[in-house]
């Protein structure tokens, strides 16, 4: 089966996929549900690609499947998990659009509708590379989807560690309505974001092992668009504020909101004493310093 009719077969599903999280949205009055639907929408487009293609080598489409759908079924089941724990209560930005789109409730299912399928889109627009590599016919790994799937296991496994950190961090009583300042967002406030990023970059970049693989480069810059501008970093931000206040401020003034980096040191108080000078080490010996902040992260 050629590219487009495959592509717009995958239309037709991801369509469907997307009505049927919308039908359970409205029945559940919960919209967080096509969140789960958009992001375990990569693994259901790779399954179809791999099993529709007629060209595709076994091996490519195990390793590579494999890789789509871990990543796909993780992020799902993070934010499923969310939305089951807070429902009855809808994610904060579909309380506000609630609001926003009136009090008639067929204006608001309507509009959810639309909504939903143009996640949908979104997602078919993502998911070249899957097609791409789908369609190669290579009977042996090219040295970039080598280095791809290295470039996976970082973002992976970063994005887990992540995850965990903030489960640990949240388990601690007293840290109920604390933001989370340890580990990896001692350097980032929204290192699960950037590790998916890391993650979309693999797939584009596994797709270059195609001779038509260049058809994929626009989608971590697509990715990296929707995260920092759209629905990624901006909502979460408005959410943190409000929830954590001056402390949240103090902490995005002090630490990068995506690529990984050091903090910024805290501004000196007025009537401090200056630092101590230290003296030069002797002549033929070496010496190291390093210091290391308080942070916050989300």
């Amino acid at each position: 089966m050629p590219l487009l009719p495959l592509t717009l077969w995958a239309f037709g599903l991801i369509s469907l996929w997307m009505l049927l999280a919308w039908t359970i949205a409205v029945r559940v009055r919960n919209a967080g549900v096509g969140d789960v639907a958009c992001h375990s929408s990569f693994a259901l487009l790779m399954i179809w690609f791999a099993t529709a293609s007629p060209s595709g080598e076994p091996t490519r489409l195990w390793l590579f499947g494999t890789m789509v759908t871990a990543w796909s079924v993780r992020f799902a089941y993070r934010v499923g998990r969310h939305v089951w724990l807070k429902h009855p209560d809808e994610d904060g930005q579909y309380a506000r659009w609630r609001e926003d789109w009136g009090a008639s409730n067929d204006n608001v299912e309507a509009q959810l509708f639309w909504f939903f399928q143009g996640r949908g889109v979104i997602a078919l627009l993502l998911s070249s590379p899957l097609l791409i590599v789908a369609l190669n016919p290579a009977r042996s790994l090219h040295t970039v989807e080598w280095f791809a799937m290295g470039l996976w296991v970082v973002g992976f496994l970063g994005g887990t560690l992540a995850d965990a950190q903030l489960e640990r961090f949240r388990a601690e009583p007293g840290n109920r309505n604390r933001v989370c300042t340890t580990g990896l967002r001692r350097y980032s406030r929204h290192p699960v974001y950037f590790c998916d990023w890391i993650v979309w970059n693999s797939f584009a970049l596994f797709a270059l092992g195609s001779d038509i693989g260049w058809m994929t480069v626009y989608t971590p810059v697509m990715m990296l668009y929707l995260l920092l501008f759209v629905s990624g970093i901006p909502q979460r931000e408005k959410t943190l504020e409000r929830r954590f206040g001056d402390e949240y401020v103090t902490y995005q003034r002090r630490t990068s909101m995506f690529i990984p980096w050091r903090q910024k040191s805290p501004p000196r108080r007025a009537g401090s004493p200056r630092p101590r000078a230290i003296t030069p080490p002797a002549i033929g010996h070496l010496s190291s310093e390093s210091s290391t902040d308080q942070e916050r992260a989300s």
